[in-house]
C-alpha cells in the first residue's frame, strides 16, 4: 500500500479510513454505487439489442438477428 506523510507520521489507507467509524457509510455507499454501475453496464452490454459486439452485425441498416 502507498503510504503518505502527515506531520512526520506515516499513514496508510487502513489508518486514514478504517480507524474512523464515521467513514463506514461513505465506503458502503461508494462500493454499492460501483457495483450498481458495473452490474447495469455488464447487463446492457450483454442483453441490449442496440449493443453489437459481433463485427458481422455492426453497421447494418436492418436488424435481422432479433
Amino acid at each position: 500500500m502507498q503510504q503518505t506523510m502527515h506531520k512526520g507520521k506515516r499513514m496508510n489507507f487502513r489508518h486514514n479510513w478504517l480507524s474512523d467509524t464515521s467513514t463506514y457509510p461513505i465506503i458502503i455507499v461508494l462500493s454499492a454505487a460501483g457495483c450498481l454501475c458495473a452490474g447495469f453496464g455488464s447487463y446492457f452490454l450483454l442483453n441490449s439489442p442496440d449493443v453489437q459486439i459481433s463485427p458481422m452485425k455492426r453497421n447494418s441498416k436492418l436488424r435481422t438477428w432479433e
